[in-house]
């Protein structure tokens, strides 16, 4: 999918990405907001080995960004090795909660919210795709001249 330089299907893949990410951060922020949660380190259950804030360890915004990333890719793309973007994602998980900054709900529910997101995404690009398709070749015609 993402072979030619100047081929639209990144545009839209790349909207679908942005896209899941601006609802990933939105639903992280405010579910954090509402539902305040200490870490774990606060509790006294690991050391605070990172130089962390003692703000509300729900939902994770690392997990949260890159389970977006790698679900867009899973879901978006046809590689044979997509399945393979999550790999990242848990290794990136694993380490939050080995350190103490976050708990295994924290992740879960971060894989959840960007599940959701990604989903949102799809929609808005399934209800919406025609206008969007014109706008991405009239900008990509643009940048041809």
């Amino acid at each position: 999918m993402l072979e030619r330089k100047n081929d639209i299907s990144i545009y839209i893949f790349l909207f679908k990405i942005i896209l899941s990410l601006f609802f990933s951060f939105f639903i992280s922020f405010l579910l954090s907001r509402i539902f305040y949660k200490d870490r774990p380190f606060v509790v006294g259950i690991k050391n605070n080995i990172l130089c962390h804030k003692l703000n509300s360890s729900f939902p994770s915004m690392h997990g949260s960004i890159s389970f977006t990333i790698s679900l867009s890719y899973l879901i978006w793309t046809n590689s044979r090795f997509r399945v393979l973007m999550l790999f990242p994602s848990f290794i990136i998980c694993w380490a939050r909660v080995f350190l103490g900054v976050h708990w295994t709900s924290d992740m879960i529910s971060s894989f959840i919210i960007s599940l959701i997101s990604c989903m949102i995404a799809g929609y808005i690009w399934k209800n919406y795709h025609n206008l969007l398709t014109n706008f991405f070749k009239k900008k990509i015609n643009l940048s041809r001249k």
